[in-house]
């Protein structure tokens, strides 16, 4: 027979377990105690086994994302559209920005970060959710229209075109053209408009890889008539300008105002150069920010559309590309002349090896001397061309200044490109299928328009001195999310620096 015993010695109790026996040599019932260890208070216990059951995961930086979302409206407008898997996109988006990109880890990002509604999506779930989305066109037009009504662009719009390079060959975008990253892969075009108010993109379309930026305004402008945007104010950058789509941007029912730089290569710019050597009067002079500038503005008439023709010149800006030409003009013609040149087919051949593309024009061959020799012609081109630039815009009575302003705010649009190639890691894409790929994509947008809206009110509150995108969302991170059965979840405490980004961005701390 055996039992248990408490003793309790300065003030800890102890257990001891008691068995009887029989003594055969003294014939009698005897004893033995056996030591157990220290009793456990019941409250000790329930408190081992709720922390075994307490979860605590990162949330911050979620939160965060979340508030953010919510507060340009794109939250609500994701879930009216898409109102099954909304929370699996801003899931995907949210993993995106806070700097991870492989498909097959996004469960470990679940399993550390505290997201509700979303089950665990594995690389299988991932790929399934990116092609719902690029088969459902209807529903990507749908959230357009609405995201757009949530925009609302009144004045300028910007609009870009980018290419991102693929593996795939599976995906019949994918196609051979000209890479902008210079990278030796067939890619998929993409372009985008933004907002030029907010900063904030609201639609892009996707283009085969072969299709150059000029041959892309036909559709723009029946992608402004679908999504009802007219009487806007289009910034464009060079490589759209041509005389069929200055016409058919000016005379389309959406009413456009333009403002386009003039390319070089025209015969029009070099003659508004040569016939305005005036501009270089000091009556023309003025400053713009840090820069001193010379304007003069001339009326001009492109296919049969009036213009203003805004002429900038940029006296330093002269002295330092004229500079940098003369320096790769020499370096180039060294390397040319230290060959021997038989006839002019040893020249071409030396000129293909020796000089890139762009400068092979400024060099001829001499027959006589068997040399190569500068093209003045070309070259006194480029100079006269150094230190100026022309923006046309048939916007009347617009000032220099805002002139100015308006195009330069364009970078916004190169700004984006560069977040979704390299910051959110689309520089290639690697799905296989169309459908796939613009699956991605429309992930990658939600991520890019979170982005854009981080990165404004960091530049607006000079926090890029102190934190990165990254670095802001991982001081974040540490505000964890504590659940525990039964118990209303909560989050711990916030740090000083965290309640300082959280206001910057007018968002309450966590409860």
């Amino acid at each position: 027979m055996s039992y248990i015993i408490e003793r309790k010695v300065k003030g800890n109790i102890y257990r001891y377990k008691v068995e009887s026996y029989w003594d055969k040599d003294k014939k009698q019932s005897r004893q033995k105690t056996v030591y157990l260890g220290a009793k456990e208070k019941a409250q000790t216990r329930k408190l081992k086994q709720l922390a075994a059951r307490l979860i605590s995961k990162n949330y911050g930086n979620i939160f965060f994302l979340e508030e953010i979302s919510k507060t340009i409206g794109l939250y609500d407008t994701l879930k009216e559209c898409y109102p099954d898997i909304y929370k699996e996109i801003l899931l995907n988006s949210f993993y995106q920005i806070t700097g991870e990109s492989k498909n097959y880890l996004l469960h470990h990002f679940q399993d550390e970060h505290y997201f509700e509604g979303v089950k665990k999506m594995f690389s299988s779930e991932v790929s399934s959710l990116h092609h719902t989305l690029g088969s459902d066109e209807q529903s990507k037009m749908e959230f357009t229209k609405k995201w757009i009504e949530k925009i609302n662009p009144q004045q300028g719009i910007y609009y870009d075109i980018t290419s991102f390079s693929s593996y795939s060959t599976k995906n019949e975008f994918v196609e051979w053209g000209y890479n902008r990253d210079e990278e030796n892969l067939p890619q998929i075009n993409l372009g985008m408009v933004c907002c030029q108010k907010t900063g904030l993109p609201f639609f892009y379309t996707v283009y085969p890889g072969s299709i150059v930026d000029v041959t892309t305004i036909k559709n723009f402008i029946k992608y402004l008539k679908i999504y009802n945007l007219q009487d806007l104010f289009l910034i464009m950058d060079k490589g759209f300008f041509s005389v069929s789509n200055i016409s058919g941007l000016i005379e389309s029912e959406r009413m456009l105002s333009l403002i386009i730089p003039m390319p070089f290569s025209l015969k029009l710019s070099k003659e508004l150069i040569i016939n305005n050597p005036d501009i270089k009067n000091l009556q023309n002079m003025f400053q713009y920010n840090e820069e001193i500038l010379f304007h003069k503005t001339v009326p001009t008439v492109i296919a049969g559309h009036a213009f203003d023709a805004h002429i900038f010149f940029n006296e330093k800006a002269e002295v330092e590309m004229r500079h940098l030409f003369f320096s790769k003009l020499l370096a180039y013609e060294s390397k040319i002349k230290k060959n021997k040149l038989e006839d002019e087919d040893v020249y071409e051949t030396c000129l293909n090896q020796e000089i890139p593309d762009s400068y092979k024009k400024y060099f001829l061959f001499d027959a006589v001397t068997k040399t190569a020799v500068r093209n003045e012609t070309k070259i006194n081109e480029y100079l006269l061309k150094s230190g100026f630039y022309i923006l046309i815009t048939n916007k009347t009575n617009l000032r220099k200044e805002d002139i100015l302003s308006f195009y330069r705010d364009k970078d916004v649009v190169e700004k984006i490109f560069d977040t979704t190639k390299n910051e959110l890691d689309t520089n290639r894409l690697r799905s296989h299928s169309k459908t796939a790929a613009e699956g991605r994509l429309f992930v990658k947008f939600i991520a890019t328009i979170i982005y854009q809206k981080i990165t404004k009110v960091m530049r607006e509150n000079g926090m890029f001195k102190k934190f990165s995108v990254i670095e802001l969302l991982k001081e974040l991170s540490k505000i964890k999310r504590i659940a525990v059965p039964d118990i209303e979840p909560f989050s711990s405490e916030c740090s000083k620096t965290q309640k300082d980004i959280l206001s910057k961005f007018n968002i309450k701390n966590l409860t």
